[in-house]
């Protein structure tokens, strides 16, 4: 059955699903529906819970600043937003509502959160001890928090970025899903907490219904890339943009303040507004299955199952899933390359020729390409060579290394590597916010062949100024292929000991999933716990 948020195109009079689109009925096809997880839902006001679509949704709490009525910050942009995340009327008597009415992660607790203490006017203000204080109190406790605002800056040193980078380096468990903002076609126009570098920024993909480009106003890279030690600005080059979802002619609950008791409004619109809460819930759905998992399998694999709802990894994952639209690039070129391996308590620096290289990583306008639940599930539930994800740490001035196994020629390989800028925020008022113990582990994502016992390099991603690396390429030989995650300098700070990164690798076309895993499907759907009627 199709269910989920419905996208409207105006010029066909028709309405597709958006599940559909990006795959999220994979994971409803197997009983995973957002269960056992908790969205945040962190706006400039709050939804309104009397709308039609969350008559049986799982409503958590709601927190505004101190003082404040929450009455008063029901908000339209916050409802729409929130339907998309965990809408649910389980009323199916009329088709259309029914199916208008489920966001992409229903069986999710969906709370709500206000930093704004006035959304009265057209322009709102918010104050800054009021944002952190917010942030603050979801961040550890959500799984995933969704955020379709921000302040209107491009500054690659604005302070809502920086708290934001803070509360996710210290609390890996949750998610932050941002979006980047409508001011596209223009470079350097992502904005605010989409320029964060521990968050997943969220482009718009248009050309509904199909979805398979850029819409004109989705927000863009290159950034520029703000060095707090130095307080230098490095102009246009940091690839701001994760991930793209669909966004343009997307329906959504309406609050009407002038109608109160109207409980079933809906409306269309455009924008990354409506894109990020759709990965959102994928990443809410991920987490689910990975609850799901731990339940089924108890402690067989130990904390597997915990890192695997690791925001590195979850960010990971959906960036290595995405789908690569027809003109994305991440300007890969042949250069030279050096770098230098470790062996046996000695290193050796090395030159090498006809090296992939992309000191890009992702896509200035798509990020890591378009938003594919479906393969965001392989992912979760697949560990053979051919699709797998890690939670490692690697030590400074070293690397580790990946065997991918023996890989046939004309194959492609995705690879993706994520990891946390550091900060701690030990000072918050209005006016600042001081952040110490900052730094920015400088890591890197090499590709080997090994050919007659002798290492041959043959692609790497070298991005200076973002903390995402990834590979996409086909592979023009048959051999063994190694992946290796380097770690020899910094962005910026003193160097740690080690750091915790998140890598995620795909070899496709893939093959079945191993035998310890065939019968997953069955385990989730006993497992289930909340299903839709």
């Amino acid at each position: 059955m199709q269910t989920f948020v419905l996208s409207y195109n105006s010029e066909e009079n028709s309405a597709d699903v958006v599940n559909s689109i990006v795959g999220t009925e994979a994971f409803w096809n197997v009983g995973i529906t957002g269960q056992n997880t908790k969205i945040a839902n962190i706006e400039l006001g709050v939804y309104w819970n009397e709308h039609y679509v969350f008559q049986n949704s799982n409503l958590g709490e709601v927190y505004v600043p101190e003082g404040v009525d929450v009455s008063s910050l029901y908000s339209s942009h916050a409802t729409g937003t929130a339907h998309i995340l965990a809408g649910y009327n389980s009323d199916n008597s009329n088709n259309f509502a029914y199916l208008a009415s489920l966001g992409i992660a229903p069986s999710a607790e969906l709370s709500a959160g206000a930093v704004a203490r006035d959304i009265s006017g057209e322009r709102v203000s918010v104050e800054l001890a009021d944002f952190y204080g917010v942030y603050s109190h979801f961040f550890g406790k959500s799984d995933v928090i969704n955020s379709s605002w921000g302040p209107d800056s491009t500054l690659a040193n604005n302070v809502f970025s920086g708290v934001i980078d803070a509360l996710a380096a210290n609390n890996t468990n949750t998610v932050m899903v941002v979006s980047a903002g409508n001011s596209g076609p223009g470079e350097n126009t992502v904005q605010s907490m989409a320029l964060a570098f521990n968050v997943i920024s969220v482009g718009v993909l248009g050309n509904a219904n199909s979805y398979d480009s850029i819409a004109d106003f989705s927000s863009r890279s290159p950034s520029d890339f703000y060095n707090p030690i130095t307080k230098e600005t490095v102009k246009s080059v940091r690839p701001a943009i994760d991930i793209s979802a669909p966004g343009e002619n997307i329906s959504f609950a309406v609050y009407d303040p002038e109608n109160p008791d109207s409980k079933d409004l809906f409306s269309w619109s455009s924008g990354t507004s409506l894109s990020a809460p759709i990965v959102s819930g994928v990443a809410s759905l991920m987490k689910s299955a990975s609850y799901s998992l731990a339940e089924a399998y108890g402690d067989a694999y130990g904390d597997l199952f915990e890192k695997q709802r690791d925001a590195r990894v979850v960010k990971a994952i959906l960036l290595n899933s995405a789908k690569k639209p027809s003109d994305w690039t991440n300007n890969q070129t042949l250069s030279s390359y050096t770098t230098t391996i470790e062996m046996s308590g000695f290193s050796i620096t090395s030159t090498y020729g006809n090296v992939i290289l992309t000191t890009q990583g992702l896509d200035y306008v798509y990020g890591a390409g378009s938003l594919n639940a479906d393969g965001a599930l392989k992912h979760v539930l697949n560990l053979t060579q051919s699709m797998y994800w890690a939670l490692d740490s690697v030590n400074s001035g070293s690397s580790l290394w990946y065997n991918l196994g023996l890989v046939e020629a004309g194959k492609f390989l995705t690879s993706t590597l994520v990891w946390n800028v550091n900060g701690e925020v030990s000072e918050i008022s209005n006016e600042s916010a001081k952040i110490d113990n900052l730094y920015f582990s400088n890591l890197g994502l090499e590709l080997w062949t090994v050919i007659d016992g002798s290492h041959n390099l043959v692609a790497v991603s070298d991005t200076e100024y973002n903390n995402v690396e990834h590979l996409y390429l086909k592979l023009a030989t048959e051999g063994e292929y190694l992946l290796r995650v380097t770690f020899f300098n910094m962005a910026y700070g003193e160097m740690p000991s080690s750091e915790t990164y998140a890598i995620a690798f795909s070899v496709i076309p893939e093959p079945s999933f191993v035998a310890a895993f065939a019968g997953i499907f069955a385990l989730l759907i006993i497992f289930r716990r909340r299903v839709l009627r």
